[in-house]
């Protein structure tokens, strides 16, 4: 997809998803910090081939809000967190928004997200490679009480140059 046509997809983005009535922002998609492998909790799983150049890590502001963008030419494992600005309770609902571009690899693969703390999954979700661009939401209920500032991890391992953007993490 050429990038002017992308850049055209990326400012359309808040308005196909996060900032729902009644959602309450758990994480400000600004303020997520890239973790070094020495203390990423997915390191053990981090292969030969995976890298991660800071520049492939970023922010996009658009009309209605930030979103935190990965390409992942640059970067194919990436651990971002950031302290909770709202607590979680056991049973609460939390939602990752998400887009992706096409997926596309030298191999078929399959990329993974993960929300998580570093006692506990939160979110995961797969998404085969190659597949068209689309939007997902992975939703799932919290399984024990989390106090603000505890950090929360989001996680992507994927293979092949491919464009990622989060768009919102919410307790619903």
């Amino acid at each position: 997809m050429n990038r002017v046509l992308w850049a055209l997809v990326v400012l359309m983005l808040p308005a196909c998803g996060g900032g729902q009535a009644g959602a309450e922002p758990v994480a400000a998609m600004d303020k997520w910090q890239r973790v070094e492998a020495a203390e990423d909790p997915f390191s053990a799983q981090r292969e030969s081939w995976h890298y991660c150049d800071p520049g492939g890590i970023g922010t996009e502001v658009g009309h209605d809000g930030t979103t935190l963008e990965v390409d992942t030419g640059l970067c194919n494992f990436a651990t971002v967190r950031q302290p909770l600005k709202a607590a979680l309770g056991a049973g609460d609902t939390l939602q990752l928004d998400l887009w992706h571009g096409v997926l596309d690899a030298p191999e078929v693969a399959t990329a993974t997200v993960i929300v998580a703390t570093e006692e506990a999954l939160l979110l995961q979700g797969a998404f085969p490679i190659p597949s068209a661009s689309g939007q997902a939401s992975l939703t799932g209920a919290v399984g024990a009480d989390i106090p603000v500032g505890t950090f929360v991890y989001l996680h992507l391992n994927n293979h092949g140059d491919n464009a990622w953007t989060f768009l919102a993490l919410e307790k619903r």
